[in-house]
């Protein structure tokens, strides 16, 4: 993968709905910009899927959906959940244990060949060395599974005119700017 530095802007434009955007009101001191102290705490980065080794990438990261506790419950503030892993998920619809009609249909578009660039928002915190996929979980599952079922399907995705691309803010401190999306990816 080639990975170019991008700016705090750049990282906030890809993902506008991200909960660290609802932080710059509250990070104005001293008549500092938000967008310039959030830049001390956190570097953001483009990276291009140039090659099918990408894939490993986007299956370590974490989904902010949940894994079900011995309740069944699955959701952040509940109590035994934990995130899954894109690959984790990715055996789960496999395994017929988790059925995604959505997912489903996502891949049989993507595998149509791309339409539009494809962006997927991640929040990679240093020190825990979590990575969690804060936007485009769908398509991070879908991707992961077109290329487990054909490698060559996936590669026809990277040949296309369109970019399959990720946007990551790196910082030891996103478990506090994505709180919730953090809160159980620690196992």
């Amino acid at each position: 993968m080639r990975t170019v530095n991008v700016s705090i802007g750049d990282f906030l434009q890809a993902n506008q709905r991200a909960t660290v955007i609802q932080l710059i009101p509250y990070l104005l001191q001293g008549g500092q910009s938000g967008y310039k102290l959030l830049s001390t705490i956190a570097a953001c980065q483009r990276l291009f899927f140039d090659s099918p080794d990408g894939i490993q990438y986007i299956g370590g990261s974490y989904l902010v959906w949940y894994k079900p506790n011995q309740k069944g419950e699955a959701n952040w503030n509940r109590a035994g959940c934990k995130n899954y892993t894109v690959a984790e998920y990715v055996n789960c619809i496999l395994g017929g244990s988790v059925s995604r009609p959505d997912i489903n249909t996502l891949v049989s578009l993507l595998k149509g060949g791309l339409s539009q660039d494809v962006v997927l928002v991640v929040a990679f915190d240093t020190e825990l060395d979590k990575r969690v996929i804060v936007d485009g979980c769908k398509r991070a599952v879908a991707l992961a599974l077109i290329a487990r079922q054909s490698l060559g399907e996936f590669v026809k995705l990277l040949n296309s005119s369109f970019s399959i691309t990720v946007m990551e803010l790196k910082s030891r401190l996103a478990h506090v700017l994505y709180p919730c999306d953090f809160f159980n990816s620690c196992p």
